[in-house]
This record gives structure tokens, C-alpha cells and sequence, in this order.
């Protein structure tokens, strides 16, 4: 393989993301985000749970919603992103 294929297809590759504020998603087989690459760069941020950054999860539903999105805002700030650059949020 040539060094410019090599370049290549290290450019076109996806972006995976982990916020380092957030609990480790890795370990279950999936990451917080994935940014395609590129100049009409695009990010997908995965499900956000109520989990706290060591994995923990309050019995509170409020809280546990709370911290969902305090998760989705750190991801967020990790692509280095502000919240109101989001096109779609499901919920």
C-alpha cells in the first residue's frame, strides 16, 4: 500500500470520541460519539444514561435524568461543540 493510500484512508476514517468526564462506554462495545471525517463534518453521539463518570446510578429518576443530560452536554463539549449546534435530539 502507498503512503498516499495510506493517508488516505487514515483521513476518511470516523472519529471515535470518549469524553474523559464521562464513564467508560468502551468495555460494552460502544463508544460516546463518532464524527465522520471530512468538511461537512457530522457527529453521532450515542444514548446517554444516568450513570455518573464511575459507572454509578442514582435511585432518583429525576437525578437520573439530570445526569443523562449533564452526560449529553459533556459530550457535546468534547467535539468541541456548544448545545446549541445540535440539529436532532431524540429522546
Amino acid at each position: 500500500m502507498t503512503l498516499e493510500k495510506q493517508n488516505l484512508e487514515t483521513t476518511l476514517r470516523p472519529q471515535i470520541v470518549n469524553s474523559g468526564h464521562l464513564h467508560d462506554p468502551s468495555p460494552n462495545g460502544y463508544s460516546t460519539a463518532v464524527v465522520t471525517p471530512g468538511a461537512g463534518r457530522l457527529a453521532f453521539v450515542s444514548g446517554q444514561g444516568g450513570q455518573d463518570q464511575i459507572g454509578a446510578l442514582s435511585p432518583d429518576f429525576g437525578a437520573q435524568v439530570e445526569q443523562a443530560y449533564t452526560n449529553l452536554k459533556a459530550v457535546i463539549h468534547a467535539l468541541g461543540a456548544q448545545c446549541d449546534q445540535v440539529v436532532k435530539l431524540t429522546v
